[in-house]
């Protein structure tokens, strides 16, 4: 796994592609009531937004039998899901289409930001 400054320096693609919204990865550690940045997370100019990535729970599978029960998972692919459920959240209370959500997302000035990890999408806050 690449370093976080690795991480930095490394420009994925196709994330950082116009058009695309690049998610990074946020955590509330034990008895912290801010928002921090994981050791794994992707981070940048280039990252747009970031929503919570650790210990997120879900469900899994397991062989043929299909649902395998629930687990905590971490990284940006736990993060994603909620930052396309806050565009579709916004799309719906706004009556706008999904483009103009995800420019309102990433750009709100009164959306909290973290330093290369763009707007904080917090699930406890979406319309």
């Amino acid at each position: 796994m690449p370093t976080a400054t690795a991480a930095a320096t490394c420009v994925p693609w196709p994330a950082a592609f116009k058009g695309v919204i690049a998610v990074g990865a946020i955590h509330r550690p034990r008895r912290s009531r801010r928002w921090q940045q994981p050791d794994f997370t992707n981070f940048g100019g280039w990252v747009d937004c970031c929503a919570p990535g650790v210990d997120v729970p879900s469900a899994f599978l397991s062989g043929i039998d299909g649902f395998g029960g629930f687990a905590s998972w971490s990284g940006t692919s736990m993060s994603c899901p909620q930052v396309a459920g806050a565009i579709a959240a916004i799309a719906a209370r706004d009556g706008n289409g999904v483009s103009a959500a995800a420019y309102k997302l990433v750009h709100d000035p009164s959306r909290p930001r973290l330093d290369g990890l763009g707007a904080i999408v917090d699930p406890a806050d979406l319309p």
